[in-house]
């Protein structure tokens, strides 16, 4: 344990600094060690969100929490090692529908309490590092050893579960409309459960690609990657423009993390228009690369400001010329 600890934060640890606790018994008494560490794996915890957010008003500030999992990805190597690959795959397939998806299902949800009481649970990487930063944690920095993940994490000034968190195909993305009211733009879900929670360790620990993207988007699921290239995600984002919140092509409604990055005079030029669903650099055939997408729109709003009621019109027609003709895609 202590050498995990060392291997994760690179501290030198000694058994006084650091207080042990089992997810699934009570919480021992804060003596203010510096250290937490959890000695259940997630994936065997009981009421594991619960757990998580006991633990967040359970720790100090000044405290160091560790917490570790086996991931979905890991899993299927560790049972390749004792198998073969077809096998393995087929096991976690199995494992995946009777432990992961039919206990989302209301009738399943009891059976599965009932039969395994919560434990042996399948989280994806994404999954369970969003299930920590939802309960109000910040994850520092993240390690596999030894197949399992392990992640250190400290007390944030706030949870982040002021929403709440679907599994379903369709969801709300938290976004900021006109004037900088936050609206929920629906998408059908590309990514793993939780994963929203995650954009600013995303952004903080991966940065951004030459196409505008994140570097190694783990939150992505494979058929997620086929959805977003055609832009099947974004259709349900017709809803929004019949609540009046967006419109059909326009500035895209960003996230409050990636709104932040942009400068003081683009963000208030930003705020003075509806988003829409077709973004301006699809319509004016610009690449999609942060630079690329930020000067189109820039394009867009000179536009719109010259020609505020036929500008939305032409740019909608050239936009569906470029995705029905030149077969435009997003990267």
């Amino acid at each position: 344990m202590l050498k995990n600890i060392h291997a994760l934060t690179g501290h030198e640890i000694v058994e006084n600094q650091v207080l042990n606790i089992d997810f699934n018994k009570d919480f021992p008494k804060n003596t203010f060690e510096p250290y937490i560490f959890i000695t259940t794996k997630c994936n065997d915890v009981i009421q594991l969100q619960e757990k998580l957010e006991n633990l967040y008003a359970y720790t100090k500030e000044n405290q160091t929490v560790i917490v570790s999992f086996e991931t979905l990805k890991a899993r299927l190597n560790r049972i390749e090692k004792n198998s073969f690959k077809l096998l393995a795959t087929l096991i976690v397939i199995n494992e995946f529908i009777l432990l992961r998806l039919l206990p989302r299902l209301f009738l399943f949800k009891w059976v599965y309490t009932i039969l395994f009481r919560g434990k042996f649970k399948i989280l994806s990487k994404a999954e369970g590092l969003g299930r920590m930063a939802y309960a109000g944690f910040t994850i520092r920095q993240i390690k596999s050893l030894n197949s399992i993940l392990y992640a250190e994490l400290k007390k944030s000034k706030e949870p982040k579960n002021l929403s709440k968190p679907s599994y379903g195909p369709l969801f709300k993305m938290t976004r900021l409309g006109k004037n900088k009211r936050k609206i929920g733009v629906y998408k059908i879900r590309t990514m793993h459960p939780y994963s929203e929670y995650l954009q600013d360790f995303m952004i903080k620990n991966s940065g951004y690609s030459e196409k505008g993207k994140l570097n190694n988007d783990f939150r992505v699921t494979i058929w997620g990657k086929w959805m977003r290239k055609y832009y099947l995600d974004e259709l349900p984002q017709i809803i929004n423009v019949l609540k009046g919140e967006m419109k059909l092509l326009g500035l895209r409604p960003l996230s409050e993390a990636y709104f932040n990055g942009l400068s003081i005079d683009y963000q208030n030029e930003r705020l003075k228009h509806k988003p829409g669903c077709i973004p301006p650099y699809v319509a004016l055939n610009y690449k999609s690369s942060k630079e690329e997408v930020i000067k189109a729109e820039k394009k867009y709003i000179q536009l719109k400001t010259c020609k505020p009621y036929t500008t939305d019109l032409i740019l909608f027609f050239k936009a569906l010329r470029n995705l029905l003709i030149y077969k435009v895609r997003s990267s």
